[in-house]
């Protein structure tokens, strides 16, 4: 038995699951930092609203959304249900402060559709 917990945990691509009971029923698979973030950033690309769902409660979700919220676009965030909704037709702004970007984990960057996204560095000269 533990040696197929190792190679279910090393290969990840089955369930070896042993007994004389059939399994039944459904799980819901949680959503993936790796595949939201691009999807929020990819928002910036068009004006209509884009719906996002199955998004999970993470803090580099929190920081994108502020990001969003930043840079002009409308976002609502629907925490018990997952969904996320972004309408970016009101962005005024194509940067960010130093601060607000180093506030995300992952390395996503948010370009806009337009061209013109850049992260605004401000140097301590003191």
């Amino acid at each position: 038995m533990f040696c197929d917990m190792c190679f279910i945990l090393k290969n990840m691509d089955k369930f070896v699951i042993s007994g004389g009971k059939e399994l039944k029923g459904a799980i819901e698979i949680a959503g993936s930092k790796n595949t939201i973030l691009p999807c929020i950033a990819a928002s910036l690309l068009t004006e209509e609203e884009i719906i996002l769902e199955n998004v999970p409660e993470i803090s580099d979700v929190a920081s994108m959304i502020e990001i969003l919220q930043t840079l002009g676009a409308e976002v609502n965030y629907d925490k018990p249900k997952k969904i996320l909704a972004v309408n970016s037709k009101k962005v005024s702004s194509f940067e960010i402060t130093e601060t607000l970007g180093k506030k995300l984990r992952a390395s996503i960057p948010a370009v806009s559709g337009r061209g013109q996204y850049r992260q605004k560095t401000t140097y301590n000269t003191s």
